[in-house]
């Protein structure tokens, strides 16, 4: 097999590419729990506040950064700058995602969720953003060639 079946031309190891997903995974949920945890120190969260439990977090981690990594997947194989072209996608995706957060934390009585606070619904958004920078980094940078 020659280098250029397993490098794609535009810098990215294809073979790379699935332990560098997983990894990506594995450390925003990392960082994000340990997030958790501190902020749950720092802050009178709310208890009865569903997405602000271990299991929520890890689940939407993993969901959000799941399909992260597909979509980085498929920019290796169709894009001539998968890295720069995955960091305007995530950005924008993850602007998307935390303005429901933001307009929540304006006003928490118009969201349906019990125990929702304005602090509470900063911290999901904090939590948006480790995801998010967490992910992307390990992830690039793990399945360059």
């Amino acid at each position: 097999m020659t280098t250029m079946n397993k490098q794609a031309a535009n810098g990215i190891d294809r073979r790379k590419l699935l332990v560098a997903s997983l990894a990506s995974i594995a450390a925003a949920v990392a960082a994000n729990l340990v997030a958790f945890f501190i902020a749950r120190a720092m802050f009178d969260l709310p208890a009865d506040f569903p997405p602000l439990s271990v299991g929520a977090i890890t689940f939407f981690t993993v969901l959000g950064t799941g399909l992260g990594a597909l979509v980085f997947a498929l920019l290796v194989r169709r894009s001539a700058a998968p890295v720069r072209t995955y960091w305007i996608i995530a950005i924008v995706a993850l602007m998307l995602s935390i303005l429901p957060n933001f307009l929540a934390a304006a006003n928490p009585v118009l969201f349906p969720f019990p125990g929702g606070t304005a602090t509470a619904f900063l911290v999901l958004t904090l939590f948006h953003v480790i995801a998010a920078v967490v992910s992307v980094v390990v992830l690039t940078r793990m399945s360059r060639g």
